[in-house]
């Protein structure tokens, strides 16, 4: 060794000194560490536990507040208040459609929560009893009677009757008459409430409970528990009527547990949630002694590995490396070898190809790259139009003028739906039926803006073609021109027509207006346009549209221009039923 220098230090010692250097301290300090993990183990368990149950009851809380509110604003229903107390004075008639409207009432409140199985009132002056379930029978006088009961003497919002819990409500209170006018009743799913209850337990060797404060009714999360009573008892000892919630550890059947509940004040309700503790702390137990273990073997692993490391994948991944900076700088003439025919032999190999790849292949795809951001900026250039948008804001103006709101409204909706599509929807393919609702939107404004002097022939898009995939904006532009050069300069007698085909394996569009039309030189002129590749210069939206369209389906697809019949201009688009929107990913569907 030459005096001066520094001596060379294997990069094999290098990761023994690293990897020793980050074990030892690991070492010492886990001692310490694991004597504060139980703590911090079980602070972060019940914490979380208490979270959880104070998230569900307050959750639960909003949802039952939520349908009670419902129930109160029926209350103020016209139709339960003429049925209720004007139904002598109500035809057979009204009365039958009173009750048809309230009962999609109930109905609504049925299915804007999966906890409620069931929605209904007692009418007695009409002896009536109308649910969600069924329209209208005649009142159970018994059930009635027993809600009635609940109702004088029951003064929190749930009550429980014959193994089924309610929401009941009557009017008018009987602090103010004796006898009510009607009694709404929403019944409540135990089954859904018992599923909701079980999903809070998650995976955990757990059980939850919702307990009434007069305990006169419990759900358990696993309907197969014989300890309801236990738990009852318990609650009822140490936690009801002192706190509202609380954290702690317990002792049931000779067992230890984390326990946690949260107590609703506005329902006089609690949720109690119970985890056993060695599910929670004996893995910790283990720690210490696997711990020493793998320290142990890790010092072993290191030796080993770091030799391995060194001579099998430092040396060609170092190589490898140089090489990849070297393409980073544009140099992509290299080649690289290895001896042995391992897996780096194979990635060298790889490496070559791949460079030679990116050579073959790197005009196209700068080609297309710009091909496409031409068209994409072409396509932008077009989809907001300055001529277009001035024509909407002074129709605005003009409809305003004229107060002429009735055909404001739609023409105001219809330019939300068009400048909402454009600036939002950026996906490369579309379902047809959002391209033919974009264009149906731009039609609707073109009609408003002419005071419909064009006569529109619109064919509805056929169910088998919805889902249809087509590139974006295809169809737009085909329309737009077809008022741009044939339509806007006729006096009257303008007509544009929109039909659809299906035939072969390919979806037909047409569009066809009965406008100047072009002469045969023209129509020759633009067809053999339309027969090239993609030029570089300016195109036209036809041609623009029809190499997209080639560039995404192939020479099967794109536009055919023609003579209308109507002595107009004619196009067909032409497209292969090759992808739906059912054959997407979901995850690329935007």
């Amino acid at each position: 060794m030459n005096a001066g220098k520094m001596p060379h230090i294997s990069i094999f010692y290098k990761v023994v000194v690293v990897f020793l250097a980050l074990t030892i301290p690991i070492y010492t300090v886990s001692l310490a560490i694991t004597r504060k993990g139980a703590d911090n183990v079980k602070k972060e368990i019940t914490d979380s536990m208490k979270t959880r149950v104070e998230f569900y009851m307050n959750s639960l809380e909003m949802e039952l507040d939520r349908l009670m509110r419902l129930q109160r604003e029926l209350i103020t229903d016209d139709d339960l208040r003429n049925l209720s107390v004007l139904s002598e004075a109500m035809s057979d008639n009204e009365r039958v459609r009173a009750i048809l409207r309230f009962q999609k009432r109930l109905v609504l409140i049925q299915s804007s929560s999966m906890y409620v199985e069931e929605a209904s009132v007692f009418v007695p002056s009409i002896d009536g009893y109308i649910t969600s379930n069924q329209m209208f029978t005649n009142m159970p006088s018994k059930l009635y009677s027993s809600f009635y009961s609940l109702t004088n003497h029951n003064l929190t919002p749930i009550v429980t009757l014959n193994d089924s819990i309610y929401i009941i409500q009557r009017e008018p209170n009987p602090v103010l008459a004796k006898n009510p006018n009607f009694i709404l009743v929403t019944k409540l799913s135990k089954k859904k409430i018992q599923e909701a209850i079980a999903q809070f337990t998650g995976n955990e060797n757990g059980r939850a409970y919702l307990l009434s404060d007069r305990l006169d009714w419990a759900i358990a999360g696993d309907p197969q528990v014989d300890d309801i009573g236990i738990v009852q008892s318990m609650f009822k000892q140490k936690y009801m009527g002192r706190v509202e919630s609380a954290m702690d550890s317990t002792v049931l059947e000779g067992q230890n547990y984390f326990l946690t509940f949260d107590h609703s004040r506005a329902l006089a309700i609690s949720l109690l949630f119970y985890v056993p503790m060695d599910q929670v702390l004996g893995p910790i137990r283990t720690y210490n002694e696997w711990f020493r273990l793998l320290v142990v073997a890790s010092i072993l692993v290191i030796l080993l590995f770091s030799s391995w490391v060194y001579r099998l994948i430092h040396r060609p991944l170092r190589k490898l490396v140089r090489t990849f900076k070297q393409v980073e700088r544009g140099n992509l003439g290299l080649t690289i070898s290895h001896v042995s025919k391992d897996e780096f032999g194979y990635l060298y190999t790889q490496f070559n190809s791949m460079l030679n790849k990116i050579r073959e292949l790197i005009v196209e795809v700068y080609e297309q790259k710009y091909l496409k951001q031409r068209a994409e900026f072409k396509q932008l250039q077009s989809q907001i139009n300055p001529h277009f948008l001035y024509n909407i804001f002074f129709t605005m103006d003009q409809m305003v003028k004229m107060e002429d709101y009735e055909a404001l409204r739609p023409f105001i909706r219809h330019t939300g739906h068009y400048f909402q599509f454009i600036t939002r929807n950026f996906k490369d393919d579309i379902p047809l039926e959002q391209e033919v609702g974009f264009t149906t939107a731009f039609i609707e404004i073109q009609n408003i803006r002419f005071h419909n002097r064009i006569e529109l022939s619109l064919q509805p898009l056929p169910e088998q073609l919805r889902d249809l995939l087509i590139p974006r904006l295809t169809l737009q532009p085909i329309v737009e021109n077809a008022y741009k050069h044939g339509l806007e300069q006729m006096a009257g007698g303008a007509k544009l027509w929109l039909n659809y085909g299906d035939t072969d394996g390919m979806a037909s569009i047409f569009v066809e207006d009965n406008g100047k039309g072009v002469t045969d030189e023209e129509l020759a002129a633009l067809r053999g346009a339309m027969g090239t590749s993609m030029p570089m210069a300016e195109t036209t939206g036809l041609i623009n549209v029809h190499h997209r369209l080639r560039m995404h389906f192939g020479d099967k697809a794109g536009l055919s221009v023609d003579h209308g019949e109507q002595g107009g201009f004619r196009v067909c688009i032409r497209i292969p039923k090759e992808r739906r929107m059912r054959d997407v990913p979901a995850v690329d569907r935007g």
